[in-house]
């Protein structure tokens, strides 16, 4: 595109990084952040070409028996220049630039390859692998399609897996939303929403959703115990999930 679009591109991002309802003037800061970012973005669209990008996993316990019933599936990104980059920093750049599609299926082949591998090793003790869907993933009409001959290539128990959705799929376009999580239930997986409580969730539109799984926003798992508002917020959330026969996962 045309320099002062792309420059007036990267001042509204500036100004949504620091909360909206703000002005952010183009100045030379901003565009050697520009030339950073721009660089970057190519660099990490050549890691995920190449398969550079790494799948790290975190264990979700059940808290009665302690044992690890699920995991997270996360990317992780060694940079070749800057080393380990903070995932914040590199996920938030592929959902501005589109690499998220790829970068999203890349993490969902590995995720299906590993959870097929664990069920042949550990049988009925296999945890279940949970997977994030950013809602640029959830917009591609062909999703269902892809995850269903991903899984019948890779041999995979859809059972296995989960997918995890925004919060902000509760408001927007409901309607194409539960048509889309509809379309990947149907493929056998189960849902999730990902940080509940965080945004302006429409608790209406969420019994609508073919979802299985709430997940507490971690900002309230952080001040349980000191924070008395954020303990009654999560127990305000279990006891909502728990109504709609939902699982919790914090």
């Amino acid at each position: 595109g045309r320099p002062d679009i792309r420059n007036a591109d990267e001042a509204m991002y500036r100004a949504k990084e620091k909360g909206r309802a703000c002005l952010e003037v183009y100045d030379e800061a901003m565009r050697l952040r520009t030339t950073n970012r721009r660089m970057l973005a190519e660099q990490l669209s050549t890691a995920i070409a190449d398969g550079d990008i790494e799948v790290h996993y975190q264990p979700q316990v059940n808290l009665r028996t302690g044992a690890v019933v699920s995991v997270e599936a996360l990317a992780r990104w060694n940079h070749p220049g800057r080393g380990r980059l903070d995932p914040d920093e590199f996920i938030q750049l592929a959902e501005d630039t589109g690499l998220i599609v790829g970068l999203g299926l890349s993490v969902l082949h590995r995720a299906c390859v590993d959870a097929a591998r664990w069920h042949d090793q550990l049988g009925p003790q296999a945890p279940r692998v949970a997977v994030n869907l950013s809602l640029r993933q959830l917009a591609q009409s062909n999703l269902p399609e892809l995850l269903a001959e991903m899984i019948a290539k890779l041999g995979v128990d859809p059972q296995l897996l989960c997918l995890e959705v925004p919060e902000s799929v509760l408001v927007g376009d409901v309607d194409t939303a539960i048509a889309s999580l509809e379309a990947l239930s149907e493929v056998g997986v189960s849902l999730a929403i990902d940080n509940f409580g965080k945004g302006s969730a429409s608790l209406l539109n969420l019994q609508r959703l073919p979802v299985d799984t709430l997940k507490v926003d971690r900002s309230f798992v952080d001040g349980l115990g000191p924070d008395p508002e954020d303990s009654a917020i999560a127990a305000a959330i279990i006891g909502l999930a728990h109504n709609l026969n939902l699982e919790v996962i914090a």
